[in-house]
């Protein structure tokens, strides 16, 4: 029987957060637009029970890969960079600490997707932790682009106090979204560089002592 590890809970906890969670609030905020479409289809009714559950499972779904998808081109290369500019510089250090591990032959990685793949082969309890912060991150950015969405249909509606209010929402999760991913990185390179240490305190610890 295979023993159950941390890791393997996070991992699906990483796909809820990014990907079901966020497509089915942006299902459920449009949901009243749907049904209005849906009721022009079918004029008699339409039977929402089991079926009509799976059909939003599934859109929820779909829209979440959707949404990360979109998030992942539009912020991890522009906003979040942009955040580090400001706020990254303690991180930048500890990146060059890391990248000076990294040999000639290492896969064609960045060093981050390098170092959380060590880290994740070497510790369940680490890869844990920074699983869950990577699944938080990813929840808040795809949270941004449904807050983004809901902005622009009150505003198409004119409805102005629900266009301000899902304007704080979208600046909330795309502020923390960024400090999230930040942390993620941080907790990644410092379990490396602790890891490092203990390979290499290990490693003085077998070699036998000179003899004076």
């Amino acid at each position: 029987m295979a023993s159950y590890k941390p890791a393997d809970f996070y991992v699906g906890l990483v796909e809820l957060f990014s990907i079901l969670l966020p497509g089915a609030i942006m299902v459920a905020l449009f949901l009243d637009l749907l049904t209005e479409s849906l009721s022009r289809l079918f004029p008699d009714g339409l039977d929402v029970g089991l079926s009509g559950w799976v059909a939003f499972i599934v859109g929820a779904y779909i829209v979440g890969h959707l949404l990360k998808h979109v998030s992942t081109g539009l912020l991890n290369k522009t906003l979040y960079q942009y955040y580090l500019q400001f706020r990254g510089k303690d991180l930048a250090k500890l990146k060059k600490a890391v990248q000076k591990h990294m040999l000639a032959g290492s896969p064609p990685m960045e060093v981050f997707s390098w170092a959380k793949s060590v880290v994740r082969l070497s510790s369940t309890k680490a890869a844990g932790d920074i699983e869950q912060l990577e699944a938080e991150s990813k929840f808040f950015r795809s949270l941004s682009l449904v807050f983004a969405s809901a902005m622009a249909f009150a505003l198409f509606k004119q409805e102005w106090l629900l266009a301000f209010v899902s304007l704080l929402l979208t600046l909330f999760a795309l502020l923390r979204f960024c400090r999230l991913r930040k942390k993620e990185a941080y907790a990644t390179y410092g379990y490396f560089l602790i890891l490092k240490d203990q390979e290499r305190a290990e490693v003085d610890s077998s070699e036998p002592s000179p003899i004076g």
